[in-house]
This record gives C-alpha cells, sequence and structure tokens, in this order.
C-alpha cells in the first residue's frame, strides 16, 4: 500500500512539473497534513524525511523560476531591499555560519542536538548531517517564498492558491479525527502506510484521560499549531474567501471544526496561540470599524457585529446558569497553560532554550550553524543558528514585509494584504513560545511570497484569468 501512495504521489507532481502547474500547488497544500509520510523511502536518503509539501516545494520552484526568465527574476529580487534582498542576505549569512561554525567551534561549544533523544542532554557540538538538511529546508522554503512572489501577481494563481488551501484544511480536519477514530473502529491499516518517516511518532498521548488530536502529524502539538495556522488564514482572509464565491456557512463550519481540532490537540502553545488569535480578531474587528476602507471594499458590516455579541452573550448567559459545564475545559487550561512550567515537558524545552543562547554566547556571536542546536523558542532558534547578524536579517525581512502597501488604487489588493499582515501573527506568535526551527516554513512561505506580489497587482477586483 505503501508503495502505491508514493507511486500515486510522485505520477502526479511529475504531470503537474511537466504539464499543469495546478497540481503542484495543491500538492503543496494538500500534502502539509501529511507530516508523517515520507514520499522518498528512508533508506535511500540515510533517514532524511522528504515530505509531499517539501518534493511539491522543489517541484513549483523548478516550475516557476527554472527558466531564463525565472533566473532573471531572482537576480533582480536578491539584488533590491524593497523587493527580497534581506531574504537573500540572511539565507546567504545562514549558509556562511552553517559551513563554518561547526568546524571552527567544534567540541568547544555545548548545544543540544538536532536529533535528541528522550533524557538526554548537552553535547559537544560537532558537523552533522543536521546542518546540511537544516539549511536546505531553509533553502526551499525561501525560495517557495519567491515561487510564490512570481506567480501571485496574477489573480487566477491567488485564486487557484486560495482553493488549495480551503481544501487542505478540510484535510486536516478529516485527518485529525480519522486518526481519533484509529482506536475504535480500526484504521490502523489503511493510515500506517501513512506513517514511515524515520523521526519519532507520538500520536497516542493523553492528557486528563482524553486522547490528544494528532491527525497525521509527529504529535499532538504539531497538529494543534497546523490547525491554527490555518484558522487563523481562513479567518482573517474571510472576505477574500467570499468574494472568489466560497459561501460563508462552509467556511464558517470549517472554521468551527478547526477550533476544536487545535482544542483537542490540547497543545499549551496552541492554546495560547488561539487566545492570541482571538484578541487580535477583537483589534481587527475595532480597526475595521473605527477606519472603514475609503475604496469600497465589501467588510463585514454591524449585522455580524450584533450577532457576534449576540451569541456571546447568550453563551455567557448559559455559563452563569451552568457554571460546571466548564469545568473540564478549566482543568485542561490548568493542566496545558496555568500549570505548564511545573512540568517535565516545560523544564526540558527552556533547558533547550537556555543551553542554546548560551551557545550563541559561547561564539561570539556568530551561531553554531542551522542545525546546530535545538531550542524551544524560534526566536532562540534564529540567533542561535544564524547569529546575531542572521537574526537582525531575519527579522529585519519581516518588517519589511509589514511595511510594504498595496497599489494606491487596488483596494482589492490593500484589503488581502492587511488580511495577510493578521493572519500571519498567530503562527508567528505560537513558534516564538515553542519553535523549534529556524526554518521559514512552507505555508509562512505562501503568505509572506503574497505580500510580496501583492504591491504589484494592478486590479481593481478579481479578474479569475489565467495569468
Amino acid at each position: 500500500m505503501e508503495i502505491v501512495l508514493v507511486l500515486l504521489f510522485w505520477g502526479g507532481a511529475i504531470y503537474g512539473l511537466l504539464r499543469d502547474t495546478k497540481i503542484l500547488i495543491y500538492l503543496y497544500f494538500l500534502g502539509m497534513p501529511f507530516g508523517t509520510f515520507a514520499v522518498v523511502p528512508v533508506e535511500l536518503t540515510k533517514g532524511l524525511t522528504i515530505l509531499p509539501s517539501v518534493a511539491a516545494a522543489a517541484l513549483l520552484i523548478v516550475k516557476v523560476l527554472g527558466s531564463s526568465r525565472g533566473v532573471q527574476y531572482v537576480v533582480r529580487a536578491a539584488g533590491s531591499v524593497d523587493r527580497l534582498g534581506l531574504l537573500f542576505g540572511f539565507l546567504f549569512v545562514a549558509g556562511i555560519v552553517t559551513a563554518f561554525s561547526p568546524i571552527l567551534f567544534s567540541g568547544k561549544v555545548d548545544v543540544i542536538p538536532m536529533r535528541f533523544e528522550p533524557g538526554g542532554g548537552e553535547e559537544p557540538l560537532v558537523p552533522t548531517l543536521q546542518n546540511l538538511s537544516q539549511f536546505l529546508y531553509l533553502t526551499l522554503s525561501a525560495f517557495s517564498l519567491l515561487a510564490f512572489s512570481r506567480i501571485l501577481k496574477h489573480d487566477y494563481w491567488i485564486s487557484l492558491s486560495f482553493r488549495a488551501i480551503y481544501v487542505a484544511a478540510v484535510v486536516v480536519v478529516i485527518t485529525g479525527w480519522v486518526e481519533y477514530f484509529n482506536s475504535i473502529f480500526g484504521f490502523e491499516e489503511l493510515l500506517s502506510p501513512l506513517r514511515n518517516a524515520s523521526y519519532a511518532i507520538n500520536n497516542v498521548a493523553e492528557a486528563l484521560g482524553e486522547r490528544r488530536l494528532a491527525g497525521l502529524m509527529p504529535e499532538a502539538s504539531s497538529y494543534g499549531s497546523l490547525s491554527l495556522a490555518f484558522l487563523s488564514f481562513l479567518l482573517f482572509c474571510k472576505s477574500t474567501f467570499v468574494q472568489l464565491g466560497f459561501g460563508k456557512a462552509g467556511l464558517h463550519i470549517l472554521q468551527g471544526f478547526l477550533v476544536i481540532s487545535v482544542w483537542m490537540s490540547t497543545s499549551s502553545s496552541a492554546y495560547v496561540g488561539f487566545a492570541f488569535l482571538v484578541m487580535l480578531i477583537l483589534l481587527q474587528r475595532a480597526h475595521v470599524y473605527m477606519f472603514k476602507p475609503r475604496a469600497g471594499v465589501a467588510v463585514s458590516g454591524y449585522k455580524d457585529l450584533f450577532i457576534f455579541y449576540g451569541l456571546l452573550l447568550l453563551g455567557v448567559a448559559y455559563v452563569v446558569l451552568q457554571p460546571s459545564i466548564l469545568d473540564p475545559m478549566l482543568a485542561m487550561i490548568d493542566k496545558m497553560v496555568l500549570n505548564k512550567a511545573e512540568s517535565s515537558s516545560y523544564e526540558e524545552r527552556t533547558y533547550w532554550t537556555i543551553v542554546s543562547w548560551n551557545a550563541l554566547l559561547d561564539t561570539f556571536g556568530v551561531g553554531v550553524g542551522l542545525g546546530g542546536t535545538r531550542a524551544s523558542n524560534s526566536l532562540v532558534m534564529v540567533f542561535s543558528n544564524t547569529g546575531f547578524v542572521g537574526g537582525v536579517l531575519f527579522y529585519g525581512m519581516l518588517v519589511n514585509f509589514y511595511l510594504r502597501k498595496a497599489f494606491p488604487e487596488d483596494a482589492v489588493g490593500k484589503n488581502l494584504l492587511m488580511s495577510l499582515k493578521w493572519a500571519f501573527l498567530p503562527p508567528l506568535f505560537t513558534s516564538v513560545l515553542a519553535g523549534t526551527s529556524a526554518d521559514i516554513g512552507l505555508f509562512p512561505a505562501f503568505q509572506l511570497g503574497l505580500m510580496a506580489a501583492l504591491p504589484d497587482r494592478r486590479g481593481v477586483c478579481w479578474s479569475g484569468k489565467r495569468g
């Protein structure tokens, strides 16, 4: 069964490379929920797991940037700070640090190895295969961002990408529940071919006696973070989905299921990220009602506001009358968030972060290279892996994206660009709490690529034409 799935994937991927780019974009997003499925046998890659979305991203880069015009676009983008110069600066610094630091500081700096074994501790820094693999992942994300920044200047590809994201969000929900009911209905024979990754898979964990929802991700926290990322995108970009023809009822149902997925993952970082998401929604709503766009962009009216607060008041009234209904929820929040600092997991992850930060200082701010150490904080990961220079370039790049503006007469583009800026924040906040990689990531690469493309859009509505 495993070989059949692998052949099906590569059949579609190769057809997409040779004939139809749409298939590659769908595979890019649809592969994200399959975080335990290696599409290349790990025996051939020396233990490196190549996921469906990773393979699709590589082929999409070849398809979009592999021509002479694509190469010219890369050169122009790399040579301008206003375009993607900071991205290439970060990639260059990360490559130099990764190539030389593990050799220069070998045995002189203590780190937490990327292939961390439970119960293990800090070890001396040495060059490993993870240095190469992590740099390749970062390069893949960076060039995926670049590829999207090129094709998403055209409405057709924006529309197609949004449809692929919608379908992928449905798959996130479905894989979560299929895996959850596996213990009841016995889907193991169906799911086992999709769990051939080389790394540890923890999909049977429990919290307060309840099974954690993990889907086809390595662990429940990964599933919770993925669900949160899709939820944030669907919520903040809702008006664009509606303009592209998606029904509001379907969007609301899907958003509701994603909320349940976040909740049942019982991931403390996903919980805090969800609370941050709710806070941002309230801030965004206040911003919309106080500063309505002048160019006629469709926004939710006061009717939505009354419905929202009406349902909120009904919920509060019900809780006042039946306070015991919140007991299971409060117990879970108390265990996974409020008392998280007392858990062994929190202590271990804090230990990783402290060791990685000290490794940065021990290398005089140069960094230990990508894959050199593990932390439970993406901010510390970026700085400890790529040094102070790399960290400044990376977060300077993110600030640069937030300073971008759409074409003045492009009301639709301005609305979408602002929505993207809101949607990007909850996953970023979650990664700072518990991120274990200095990689940009494939979903953020798409979002940043769209942010880079929108300033060049010149439309006033969705054309739907292929560009």
